[in-house]
C-alpha cells in the first residue's frame, strides 16, 4: 500500500481540494512554528532588525571661537552643545562653560589628536604662506592692524591663561628673555601637536627661527603703525612669536576644516594664506 502527505480526497471539487491541501499544509506550518518558538531558533536567517539612528556627533568648537561670546551667544549659535578640547580654556570661559553646565547644556570636553596635529604641522611648515598672511593681515584696517592689537596681544602674549600685557603699546616692556619664554612654553605648542618648544622637531623650530627673522621688516611696520618700537633683539623674539601665532592658526585651521567646523577670522586666512605663489617672496 501506498501512503501519501495528501489526505484522501475522494471525489471531491477542485475548490475543495484546494481548501483541504490548504487547510493540512497551514496545519504544518503552524506545528512546525510552534517547535521553532520553544527551541529558540530564529524564524528567519535574516531577520528584520531596527537600525539605528545615526548619532551626528556635536560640533568641534575652539575655545578662541567662544571666548568672546557671552552664554546666549553660544546658546544661538550652538542650539545642541558643542565638544570642546580641554586645553586653552581661559577663567572667563571656564566660568561661561560651567554655568551653561549647570543649565543642563550639552558639552562635551575631549582630549586633541596630537598625532594628526603633527602630521598637519608639517604639511604646513612645507607649504609656507607666512609672508603671505601677513601681508594680507597687517594690511586688513587702516592703522593698527587687529592682529597685533588683539591676536598677538591677547593670546599671543598668554602666559599662565592670563596675557602679559592688555594693550599693544605695553609690548616694548616685555624683555627679550619675556618674549623667548613666552614662544618656549606657549599654550600653542599643544594646538600644533607638542608639548612645548622642546619636544618639537627640528624642522618645526628652525622654520620657525628663520620665518621670524626673514619677516621682521614687515612686522616692523605694522608695529610702527600701533605707535610701538622694539630693540633688534625683541622684534626678532617677537617675530619668531608672531610665526607660531601664524602656525598655531594654520593647523588648527586646517584641523577644524576637516571637522566642518566653523573657524575664526585669523584662522581663515592662514589656511587661504598656504600654497599661495607669492608667499615666498619678502
Amino acid at each position: 500500500m501506498k501512503y501519501s502527505a495528501v489526505p484522501d480526497t475522494g471525489c471531491l471539487s477542485r475548490t475543495e481540494l484546494i481548501a483541504r491541501i490548504t487547510y493540512h499544509s497551514l496545519k504544518a506550518f503552524r506545528a512546525l512554528l510552534c517547535t521553532m518558538l520553544l527551541c529558540g531558533t530564529p524564524l528567519l536567517q535574516a531577520e528584520i532588525t531596527l537600525i539605528p539612528e545615526k548619532k551626528i556627533p556635536l560640533p568641534l568648537v575652539s575655545a578662541t571661537e567662544l571666548d568672546p561670546l557671552t552664554t546666549s551667544d553660544i546658546h544661538k549659535r550652538y542650539p545642541k552643545g558643542f565638544r570642546i578640547f580641554t586645553n586653552n580654556i581661559t577663567p572667563l570661559l571656564r566660568k561661561k562653560l560651567n554655568r551653561l553646565a549647570n543649565e543642563n547644556y550639552p558639552i562635551q570636553y575631549v582630549q586633541p589628536d596630537s598625532s594628526e596635529l603633527r602630521k598637519i604641522t608639517i604639511s604646513v611648515i612645507q607649504h609656507d604662506g607666512f609672508s603671505h598672511f601677513l601681508v594680507k593681515a597687517l594690511g586688513e584696517k587702516p592703522g593698527c592692524a587687529p592682529l597685533l592689537s588683539q591676536e598677538m596681544t591677547d593670546y599671543g602674549t598668554r602666559k599662565n591663561n592670563h596675557p602679559m600685557i592688555k594693550k599693544i603699546s605695553k609690548l616694548p616692556t616685555l624683555t627679550t628673555k619675556d618674549l623667548k619664554s613666552l614662544l618656549q612654553s606657549h599654550h600653542w605648542w599643544v594646538n600644533i601637536g607638542f608639548e612645548s618648544y622642546q619636544n618639537a622637531p627640528e624642522a618645526v623650530t628652525q622654520w620657525l627661527h628663520q620665518k621670524g627673522y626673514d619677516n621682521t621688516k614687515l612686522i616692523s611696520a605694522g608695529l610702527k603703525d600701533c605707535s610701538v618700537t622694539l630693540s633688534k633683539d625683541q622684534l626678532e623674539a617677537f617675530s619668531e612669536l608672531t610665526a607660531m601665532s601664524y602656525l598655531n592658526n594654520a593647523v588648527r585651521g586646517l584641523f577644524y576644516s576637516k571637522q566642518g567646523s566653523s573657524l575664526t577670522h585669523f584662522r581663515t586666512l592662514a589656511v587661504e594664506s598656504l600654497n599661495k605663489p607669492d608667499s615666498k617672496a619678502h
